[in-house]
């Protein structure tokens, strides 16, 4: 056997490094066929829904944003690195145990660079893309045609160009941070600067840190200069807007300390001709030390030692604007005042049942998954009637039930069918609606044979896409369609991100059509001087809603009716109260918005007030509704009712306020026992006064809704059809509805008989009214204002009478039972008897 008969052996160590490769590859290859499977399914997806522009709007832009802020980290990243290497001591030094480091690390030391630079560069581009509104707003936004009172720019600058530069100078500070670091980190690797025996650098490494130290003071510096705008719509210790302190003292203050950071910028490339650092080092300390001294130390004593002995005198002009731009802002400039009025046999078409209640019946019939029952109108005979439509899901597809709400079968109870309300079968709502229902909240997609539900069709690349998105290789087999993101909800918010939804879906019926309706708001935190307040905060339990583009707001328009096909899954945007910010999106997405004028006649009347507005609204006219600068600075207005204990807002009522379509909400006065005013708006798309805001005020004092609500429980006549009820039922009340009336306002509660089997959903009782403090409980509505009326007729409002109301207030009070709040309320409502009856006897004299 010869030499080269010989195969010469492979290296092990070769063989052994191939398996991580491999694997490595392999990982890589699946991390990019998931990320493409899940891009193809969601642009597939916008595609089924016809809005592949906005996808492909979304997709460039986050992408243009990903990539520049990749490269430009990249960029100074890989730049400071190769600086450093470049001009690295021919020797390093730095002690043993750095040497035995650099040893170590010199063979891969261009691969750790590289993985550092890329982990950098990939994971500030992916934080760079949450900007992308602020990118699309400063591209197209415009002029909103008003000016700031403070700095006298146009609100379009606060809203669409300021967001924008602060992105901006965001992005170079943090650029200039990180190629600082860089900076330090390869000039210690390569030997330009030491910290053993002593601390020192080469003339190299003095300029690279002197450079990139200048570059991140001028981006300080417009730091700095931007500030001076952001006091506008920030919070203040009195109101939103630059106050006293902030004209005095943080304002020119932060203006020094735009040129005091310029100056330490030049005296660093100084550091180019002089290698001194003790000059320049000594002004950023200065600088850092000046930055607090004069926007918190400075307006803190000015605070403290001028303006708090007299707000009023130095914050009222400040007051004064913010008051206007509150109002601007939140549309609440177009609300009136006035007292209390209305017909009073309106509170019989009041819608009194409690959709909770009515839920549970629906359930009860046995239709499935029910979604919250939401109050529309509709003309029955002639006569609009309040109706609670619902969606009711079983094996995957929806059908329609509706109840009135009004009770308007008038037997005292509610019987929720499947067809339209109460067996009304010559107005079959339900049956009108032309075929199965697969859009609704709760509903579950995924694969459907039949291919009727609205989805990506399962073809071609589409079944590869999906089933490693899915992580399930049975799709490729399958035909058929693939739905997904069936909630109206995640519809809207995909097909329209710009938009902060209304939590608040209602399915309406339209020539044979169930439509959910969706209200969108355009919304920002930057309008100047109003109010910022947290959007779920102001819209009740403190919860966002599926969609939030905002959370912090001072500004909000009903812009937008959006309407999601509830059988075809097809959505399309109504423009309805266009404004600068919607144009901006409408110049952004051409074509996305319909005009007004493109609504349905048949759908418009059942458009409505939008809930979550109405609530921002109201939590804002607590203080802004009818307030001055000193009532602001005072904050003695009103406060919003709660029920339970006091932690979660009662939800805004839906009724018809002197035969029009509203949505209103009372409002207790700051001492929580008297009503202070009835908001109301009013909520008919076909009226030319829709969304006009009416601040409601009672001419007497009246009781709060907390006073009302203990005066009903405590009433005896009432706490005696609560025990005529079965002893194994217990009382549940329904909510408190009002009714502004010219006599006062009219309340009115659902009573339940609440069985101990949870399947079995509780009768309608009764129905407890409070008319001008004397109460009536009934079978139906109209029977309680009857037994209201003949109480009151009966002599109940004499000084003898008050005086034993009093009593049996007083005496109620005593129980045990009671929450403090239900305790303090009684007391209070006695009192109020007592006065009145010390009145009547004071006029009888």
């Amino acid at each position: 056997m010869s030499s080269d008969d010989i195969e010469p052996e492979q290296p092990t160590w070769r063989r052994t490094r191939r398996w991580p490769v491999v694997a490595l590859g392999f990982a890589i290859l699946l991390v990019f066929a998931l990320a493409w499977a899940g891009t193809y399914a969601n642009a597939a997806w916008y595609d089924s829904v016809g809005y592949g522009d906005v996808y492909s709007t979304l997709a460039v832009t986050k992408a243009g944003l990903f990539g520049c802020t990749a490269v430009l980290v990249a960029l100074a990243m890989g730049g400071s690195i190769l600086l450093a290497s470049r001009h690295r001591p021919a020797e390093m030094a730095g002690g043993s145990w750095v040497e035995r480091y650099r040893a170590y690390a010199e063979p891969v030391r261009l691969w750790i660079w590289i993985c550092i630079t890329v982990i950098a560069a990939l994971a500030l581009g992916v934080a760079e893309t949450s900007r992308w509104r602020d990118a699309l707003l400063w591209w197209q936004g415009g002029s909103f045609g008003m000016r700031d009172p403070w700095f006298h720019h146009d609100v379009g600058f606060y809203v669409f160009t300021l967001p924008w530069l602060h992105d901006l100078i965001d992005l170079g500070l943090t650029l200039g941070l990180l190629a600082l670091a860089t900076s330090l980190a390869a000039h210690y690797f390569y030997g330009g600067i030491t910290i053993s025996p002593a601390v020192s650098w080469t003339r190299a490494a003095q300029r690279q840190l002197a450079a990139f130290g200048a570059v991140t003071l001028v981006c300080k510096a417009g730091d700095y200069w931007l500030a001076r705008y952001d006091a506008v719509h920030a919070g203040g210790p009195y109101a939103t807007g630059l106050g006293y302190v902030d004209q005095h003292a943080t304002d020119p203050g932060r203006e020094i300390l735009t040129y005091a950071a310029l100056i330490c910028a030049g005296l660093l490339l100084w550091q180019w001709r002089r290698p001194r650092w003790r000059t320049p080092m000594v002004a950023v300390i200065l600088l850092f030390i000046s930055s607090a001294t004069l926007t918190l130390i400075w307006p803190a004593i000015l605070q403290s030692s001028v303006v708090r002995a007299d707000p009023i005198a130095h914050e009222r002009d400040n007051l004064t604007a913010s008051i206007a731009a509150t109002r601007a802002a939140y549309g609440l400039d177009r609300l009136t005042t006035g007292h209390l009025s209305g017909d009073a046999a309106a509170t019989a078409s009041l819608p009194i049942l409690d959709p909770a209640q009515v839920r549970l019946e629906m359930k009860a019939v046995g239709a499935g998954t029910i979604s919250p029952p939401e109050l529309d109108r509709y003309v029955v005979d002639g006569k609009p009637r309040p109706v609670l439509v619902s969606m009711a899901q079983r094996g995957g597809t929806g059908g329609v039930l509706a109840a009135y709400a009004d009770a308007g079968d008038r037997a005292g109870k509610a019987r929720v069918l499947t067809t339209w309300a109460q067996n009304d079968l010559t107005h079959d709502l339900a049956a009108s609606v032309a075929a199965p229902l697969y859009v609704g909240p709760d509903m579950v997609g995924g694969l459907a044979r039949a291919g009727t539900s609205p989805g990506v069709p399962l073809t071609g690349i589409n079944r590869v896409a999906y089933a490693l998105a899915n992580g399930d290789l049975g799709v490729l087999s399958e035909r058929g369609t693939y739905a997904t993101r069936l909630d109206p909800l995640q519809r809207a918010a995909r097909v329209a991100p710009w938009l902060q939804l209304d939590r608040h879906p209602y399915l309406t019926i339209v020539g044979g059509r169930a439509l959910w309706v969706i209200d969108g708001y355009t919304t920002t935190g930057n309008y100047p001087g109003s109010s910022v307040e947290s959007w779920s905060g102001m819209t009740g339990d403190g919860t966002p809603g599926s969609s939030s583009a905002y959370d912090t707001v001072n500004y909000a328009r009903d812009a937008v009716k959006i309407t999601v096909d509830a059988q075809d899954g097809s959505v399309r945007l109504y423009e309805w109260d266009a404004d600068p910010i919607l144009h901006a999106w409408e110049g952004i997405f051409p074509g996305l918005v319909h005009t007004r004028a493109e609504i349905p006649p048949e759908l418009q009347p059942h458009l409505r007030y939008p809930t979550d507005l109405f609530a921002v609204q109201r939590f804002q006219a607590q203080a802004y509704a009818t307030a001055t600068p000193d009532s602001l600075l005072a904050m003695q207005d009103t406060q919003i009712p709660t029920v339970g204990d006091g932690n979660a807002r009662v939800e805004p009522q839906r009724a018809f306020v002197n035969g029009v379509w509203s949505v209103l909400s009372p409002m207790s006065a700051a001492n929580g026992h008297d009503l202070a005013s009835v908001l109301v708006a009013n909520s008919d798309a076909t009226s030319p006064d829709y969304g006009q805001l009416q601040w409601l005020t009672p001419s007497t004092t009246t009781p709060s809704p907390a006073g009302v609500n203990a005066i009903m429980r405590a009433d005896p006549r009432v706490r005696a059809e609560i025990a005529t009820f079965a002893s194994s039922a217990t009382p549940r009340w329904g909510p408190l509805l009002v009714t502004p009336t010219s006599a006062g306002p009219i309340w009115a509660a659902s009573l339940y008989a609440v069985g101990t089997d949870p399947t079995t959903p509780p009768p309608l009782a009764d129905v407890v009214v409070d008319v001008r403090g004397s109460v009536g409980v009934a079978h139906t509505i109209e029977e309680a204002l009857a037994a209201a009326a003949k109480d009151g007729a009966n002599g109940s409002r004499t000084a003898a009478a008050l005086i034993k109301d009093a009593n049996a207030l007083l005496a109620h009070s005593l129980d045990g039972t009671l929450s403090p709040a239900d305790r303090d309320a009684l007391v209070q409502q006695a009192k109020a008897k007592l006065d009145a009856a010390a009145a009547l006897l004071a006029s009888t004299k």
